[in-house]
């Protein structure tokens, strides 16, 4: 093999190891993207649980029962919610509040049209935000 000959494959050779060392850099800095991408999943994760787990249980009134030939079903859709959220002027608290005053809202309506038919199901949708 010719001098000339190595040199060019030398030259090839460099160009390639450059390309790779670059396409290296590229996959790590995309690694990194990725792992905080997890962290920030985790943490979102970590506060709706911590939100959720100082939600005190909301204890569901006795109605009274009237026979009817059909059975109606309440359904009750709740969306963004931002449960963990916290800002100044909306937190877990203010969600709670809100949450107390849906339930207050909610027995209302079921109240006053179980006198017309009996309604012994509720179906609550939680939606997210896509």
């Amino acid at each position: 093999m010719e001098e000339k000959d190595v040199k060019k494959l030398k030259r090839v050779w460099a160009k390639e190891r450059k390309s790779l060392k670059a396409e290296i850099r590229r996959i790590r800095r995309l690694q990194k993207a990725q792992e905080k991408e997890v962290l920030v999943a985790d943490r979102i994760c970590a506060i709706v649980r911590d939100s959720v787990g100082e939600i005190p249980p909301i204890a569901v009134p006795t109605l009274p029962v009237i026979e009817h030939l059909h059975d109606e079903v309440a359904l009750l859709v709740l969306s963004d919610c931002h449960i963990g959220k916290k800002t100044k002027s909306y937190n877990p608290r203010v969600f709670v509040k809100r949450l107390r005053s849906l339930e207050a809202s909610m027995l209302s309506i079921v109240t006053s049209l179980r006198s017309i038919r009996p309604i012994k199901k509720l179906v609550v949708v939680m939606n997210g935000d896509k």
